[in-house]
């Protein structure tokens, strides 16, 4: 599990001032990442500006999928591929949430 140092996204969009345009490309890029999970068979189900953050190099990154949840398509990262029930996932998996390490 990796460390993500950012700025929440709305906090980075105000901060840097950012106008519509650029606002937008970096919305396009998070519907980019939604969609390549959604490819592989997760659900984030609990996308918010929170759990986005801007890093350094002003790249979106989505945080906090531990609460996610496979389709049942039998894809990576589907729980019924691995065996997985709702509510027996191991808290030590989780991916850490903004300012954790």
């Amino acid at each position: 599990m990796e460390f993500v140092e950012g700025r929440p996204l709305t906090k980075y969009a105000a901060e840097h001032n950012l106008p519509v345009r650029a606002r937008l490309e970096l919305f396009l890029k998070v519907c980019d990442a939604v969609e390549h999970a959604h490819r592989k068979g997760v659900i984030h189900r609990d996308l918010k500006p929170g759990n986005i953050l801007v890093d350094a190099t002003g790249h979106p990154r989505i945080l906090d999928f531990g609460v996610a949840k496979g389709d049942g398509c039998g894809c990576a990262g589907d729980d019924a591929a691995y065996g997985h029930r709702e509510g027996d996932r191991d808290p030590a998996v989780y991916e850490p949430r903004a300012g954790e390490r």
